[in-house]
């Protein structure tokens, strides 16, 4: 992921956040049209739990992914930000957090095309570290529409897993047919991961890892911390459940559920935990982009 800054008008600029697509990929013709299709379908997705698609730029030499900017950090960086000081993330934030994240996925769930007609996007990859979440407290999910087109999906041809075993449905990992309820796992075990401070699906090697997902008997969130209510529970292993039929159908009834069990969060509370948990973690981003900025490394990309 790069800094950058987007021209949006003569001498005014704005800062983006870009990802720069691996050179292969670039040029492969079929690879970078379907990832452009991809991007542009989530572009169409405005959220406020979403992180924005701006554009998508191609060159001779290079593909860009051009993002909204948010100055916050990963959900994964602040789980082991936590850890390190042997604290886990309050009950009450935890779920105000997994609201956030559920909320994002209905918008890009239910999102229609110009003519109503509905887009279908799957996200495929929900995890920690595609969760930013702000300064604001808010939690906002990345990569939406981009995960089947740049591999993160398995790899049919070598019969290898590719991106996060740990997080995929059941049915991912079989390669089978897959709805948007592969998204209401994927959301299930980060909801387990936020409650209990711990990783559920850890394995010596990937192999190790799958298995667990196909196999392991889910333990409750109140088995690691005996203080997550009975209801939380119920929530979180309904998300967890192996046959898809026994899942909630979609992330909105997931999060109507979690709404009445939860003690979620108010904002103030939650503003707070955000500057105290992403202080430090910010701090040494601005001094990064600081430096960066000095030694003029940044990526301008043109106006339309």
């Amino acid at each position: 992921m790069h800094l950058g800054t987007r021209e949006v008008g003569p001498g005014a600029t704005t800062r983006v956040a870009i990802k720069r697509l691996r050179p292969e990929l670039a040029h492969d013709e079929r690879a970078a049209t379907s990832l452009m299709d991809e991007a542009k379908i989530a572009a169409r997705i405005v959220h406020p739990n979403v992180v924005t698609i701006l554009d998508v730029v191609r060159t001779e030499e290079d593909l860009y992914i051009v993002m909204e900017y948010i100055e916050g950090a990963s959900l994964s960086a602040l789980l082991g930000d936590a850890a390190s000081r042997g604290e886990r993330i309050p009950i009450s934030i935890a779920c105000a957090l997994v609201l956030d994240v559920l909320a994002g996925l209905h918008a890009a769930h239910e999102s229609r095309d110009a003519d109503g007609a509905a887009l279908g996007v799957i996200h495929r990859d929900v995890s920690p570290q595609n969760i930013l979440v702000g300064s604001d407290g808010r939690a906002r999910v990345l990569d939406f529409g981009i995960a089947k087109a740049i591999g993160r999906s398995y790899e049919t041809m070598r019969h290898e897993i590719r991106g996060k075993p740990s997080y995929m449905a059941p049915e991912q990992l079989r390669r089978g047919e897959v709805d948007r309820r592969v998204d209401v796992w994927a959301a299930g075990v980060v909801a387990w991961e936020v409650l209990t401070g711990e990783r559920l699906f850890r394995g010596a090697s990937e192999r190790d890892c799958v298995m667990k997902v196909l196999r392991l008997d889910v333990p409750a969130p109140s088995s690691r911390v005996p203080t997550v209510p009975a209801a939380i529970d119920a929530v979180v292993l309904r998300a967890l459940a192996r046959d898809p039929a026994l899942r909630f159908p979609t992330t909105a009834a997931m999060a109507a559920d979690l709404a009445r069990a939860a003690p979620v969060a108010p904002p103030a509370d939650r503003l707070a935990w955000a500057l105290r948990g992403t202080g430090p973690l910010l701090e040494r981003q601005r001094l990064s982009i600081e430096e960066t900025m000095s030694e003029g490394t940044t990526l301008t990309l043109p106006s339309d």
